[in-house]
């Protein structure tokens, strides 16, 4: 029958062949945020973090934001404002868009009306 769950379950498999078979960064970081959300697999911010860092070492500023993120909110990791900010900056050094290192008056900010 297939359909989206089907559609999925191969979307996953071929991020988990070419994240962790062939370490293509921007694989681990999709895979990434499969787990951080629990979409199509258990969710497990650890996981999440590992992978987002195996992307990040590889210099891919997404990924170095988003790990940055993992670490200022204690997402998978232990949180580590000093670390997080690191993160933001190298991201923010590779230019990377958006902007890298969020406003301190941002955290608390709803974006949804």
């Amino acid at each position: 029958m297939g359909g989206l769950e089907e559609d999925l379950k191969g979307a996953i498999a071929m991020y988990r062949l070419a994240g962790e078979e062939y370490h293509y960064a921007p694989a681990q970081l999709e895979l990434a945020m499969f787990y951080e959300d629990g979409v199509g697999v258990e969710k497990d911010l650890g996981k999440a973090a590992w992978l987002c860092a195996q992307a990040a070492a590889q210099g891919y500023p997404e990924a170095i934001q988003r790990l940055g993120f993992h670490y200022r909110d204690g997402l998978g990791v232990p949180q580590d404002e000093a670390k997080a900010n690191d993160l933001f900056d190298l991201a923010a050094e590779q230019s990377y868009w958006p902007v890298s290192k969020p406003a301190e008056n941002e955290k608390d900010v709803d974006l949804v009306p």
